[in-house]
């Protein structure tokens, strides 16, 4: 029975010791709303803001404002929304674009020179990127499907005129950089 009493005991003391001793693996709030701010994960904003008590109201603050400004509808954007393409993909000229088709590293930087004449404005310039990709590269549905296997570097999906996902991105990234597309901050 004296046995049983030191075991009580002992897991009674672990229990108490526990509880009194902050555990080193809990993340800080600090690190939780940092992160959920950085990752626009505002489900953890939302929840981290509904439970106010004991937390840093700075904390509090910093969660509200990136919520309102996640779930603002941004209107310095809404003139490139025009639900149609951009005129001057037009531009590039038949030839041209056939061109790019049989020599995507000789061609491509013409095509992109001919798509940024006279732009200054980053998010036009994303935009005729984008919407001459979405002209002129069909999307790869036996690829996707699996198929048939295509690479999905740029030089492959101008010379196929097709890409998943990862052969547009890899066009439009080598486009932004030979447009000298900067970081565009919405």
């Amino acid at each position: 029975m004296l046995d049983i009493k030191k075991f009580l005991f002992s897991v009674l003391m672990i229990c108490f010791l526990y509880a009194a001793y902050p555990q080193t693996d809990q993340v800080p709030d600090t690190e939780i709303v940092n992160n959920a701010i950085n990752r626009g994960d505002c489900e953890t904003l939302f929840n981290f803001v509904q439970n106010p008590e004991g937390k840093n109201q700075a904390l509090i603050n910093s969660a509200n404002q990136a919520l309102r400004r996640y779930t603002t509808i941004d209107t310095t954007v809404t003139r490139y929304r025009t639900n149609r393409m951009e005129g001057r993909i037009r531009n590039v000229g038949n030839e041209l674009t056939e061109n790019v088709f049989l020599d995507p590293r000789t061609y491509l930087p013409d095509v992109v020179t001919r798509l940024m004449l006279n732009l200054n404005d980053p998010f036009l310039k994303v935009k005729v990127i984008n919407d001459w990709i979405c002209d002129n590269i069909a999307y790869d549905v036996d690829h996707y499907f699996g198929r048939r296997y295509n690479s999905q570097d740029y030089v492959s999906v101008l010379r196929n005129k097709k890409g998943v996902c990862s052969g547009y991105a890899a066009l439009f990234y080598e486009m932004c950089r030979l447009g000298a597309v900067q970081e565009v901050r919405v």
